[in-house]
């Protein structure tokens, strides 16, 4: 019985930051008291890495929009398609490898920067294109069309699909 118990509390740890899967598995809460906000001199604060992620450079969970637009993370939400725009417009982007990991080191005029790993995107449970292309959510939507940074080492976009892949989640905040 001892033995059951130490058991469930490890599971209960493990799965203690509660992520959401492609399919749509609902967890209400994740513990951002790791995660970084770093001002890169623009409206909102943008997490040092992705979510679910312990390091820069680690490509985190993959979520479908749906699911990403659910999450419940403590003052933490989906940046929207304006933030990206403005990242993308106001910081210097450099495709460069951290630990590894290729990816986009993304710099604000202040000198601060985040790493934006080329995580891929996930279909049907199988990963497509790591260390290629970054995909990550935005909470706007038009129509049926979701928009989302989109990247490879040539360049950054903002585009928009109607399909729902599980993509990269990265968070911002409010500055205070």
């Amino acid at each position: 019985m001892k033995k059951q118990v130490i058991f469930l509390i490890m599971v209960l740890l493990v799965v203690s930051c509660g992520t959401k899967s492609e399919k749509g598995n609902v967890v209400e809460d994740c513990d951002m008291s790791e995660v970084k906000a770093v001002d890169l001199g623009l409206s909102v604060l943008w997490a040092d890495c992705n979510l679910n992620a312990t390091a820069i450079s680690e490509y985190g969970d993959y979520y479908t929009f749906n699911d990403a637009l659910t999450l419940n993370v403590g003052g933490w939400r989906l940046p929207t398609k304006e933030e990206l725009e403005e990242l993308s417009s106001e910081c210097d982007w450099q495709w460069v490898a951290i630990d590894g990991c290729y990816g986009y080191n993304v710099i604000g005029s202040n000198g601060n920067s985040i790493f934006f790993p080329a995580a891929g995107f996930k279909t049907d449970g199988e990963l497509f294109k790591v260390g290629e292309i970054g995909n990550y959510w935005t909470s706007s939507q038009e129509d049926d069309a979701k928009w989302f940074l989109d990247f490879n080492k040539d360049g950054y976009y903002i585009n928009s699909m109607t399909l729902d892949d599980a993509q990269s989640v990265r968070l911002v905040k409010a500055k205070n």
